[in-house]
């Protein structure tokens, strides 16, 4: 290797060929400045975390490249995430889907992988692959953490302040029901967003599950993959662009996806105060994971006729 002065490249960086193309020619144009090799390590360490990310991102979403999207009766400050998360999509799939909205949802071929985009209140796709029945009130105790909707609705109808949160999106305020998630039979409550002193909602959970395609039997047997986004409020689901990018949240994933293909993940999503209301920070300080249990979804209804028609 070539050397400038009195340093001798191949014994003080002896594998720095390696992070340079063609590192022959560079050394004829650069100076040989401490500043200069820092940012050459520098740039292949950012080169490395980039493709660390993209490995991530493959390994956890292929199955969107050709998947079906859709969305639930969208509120106000989730209609904005949609936008979101088409554009984290776009960033790093080259067939670009439709996002369709509730009036649509008659459109998605079911027996495709697909991607649900909202709650179990107000998304048809999501409740069924959460195991509810279509009234919302009951389950199958198979994932590892539900929303308990009936009971949640049922403490703010009794006056429980605590089941009532308060949301503000571009000047519009609105009360609502404090989801929140519990364990597979919805007796301990585990994940309960938090409320400022004046009840305005300032911390929020997203919900990412990764599960099979058993809205028809053709679906489940040709090892389909239905993706279920379900934030307890639009809070969550303001972060998901975020969220998507962030690299622990990606290799907590990751981590997870190496010991079952299908599982369930809660991501904190902290918020700070703007003008207009309470907005995700993008920092994700709590990523749970839980595997989902393969054979559980053998003993579980498969599609339905109500299905087509709610």
């Amino acid at each position: 290797m070539k050397t400038i002065g009195n340093i001798n490249f191949a014994e003080i960086y002896p594998n720095l060929l390696n992070y340079i193309p063609d590192f022959q020619q560079l050394l004829n144009i650069i100076s040989a400045s401490a500043t200069t090799i820092d940012f050459i390590f520098w740039y292949k360490k950012f080169i490395d975390k980039k493709k660390e990310k993209l490995d991530h991102i493959e390994n956890l979403f292929s199955f969107l490249e050709n998947a079906d999207f859709n969305t639930g009766v969208v509120p106000l400050d989730d209609r904005h995430s949609l936008q979101l998360f088409k554009r984290w999509f776009n960033r790093y799939f080259k067939n670009e889907r439709e996002f369709l909205y509730y009036r649509d949802i008659g459109v998605p071929d079911i027996n495709k992988d697909l991607c649900s985009i909202g709650g179990p209140v107000d998304h048809i796709l999501t409740r069924h692959g959460m195991f509810y029945d279509k009234f919302r009130k009951k389950w199958e105790p198979i994932l590892p953490y539900i929303f308990p909707l009936e009971e949640a609705i049922q403490r703010r109808e009794s006056g429980e302040e605590e089941y009532t949160v308060k949301r503000i999106w571009k000047g519009k305020e609105w009360k609502t029901t404090n989801w929140y998630i519990a364990d597979r039979y919805g007796e301990r409550p585990i994940f309960k967003p938090e409320k400022d002193e004046n009840g305005y909602l300032k911390t929020d959970y997203l919900m990412l599950i990764f599960a099979p395609n058993f809205l028809t039997d053709k679906a489940y047997k040709n090892g389909k993959t239905h993706l279920m986004i379900a934030p307890t409020h639009g809070l969550a689901q303001l972060a998901i662009e975020d969220a998507l990018e962030n690299k622990n949240v990606l290799e907590k994933l990751s981590r997870e996806k190496e010991k079952s293909i299908y599982f369930q993940a809660v991501i904190k999503i902290p918020g700070k105060w703007k003008r207009n209301g309470y907005v995700p920070t993008g920092r994700f300080p709590t990523v749970v994971t839980k595997e989902i249990d393969i054979n559980d979804f053998s003993k579980s209804p498969h599609f339905k006729e109500w299905l087509k028609h709610n």
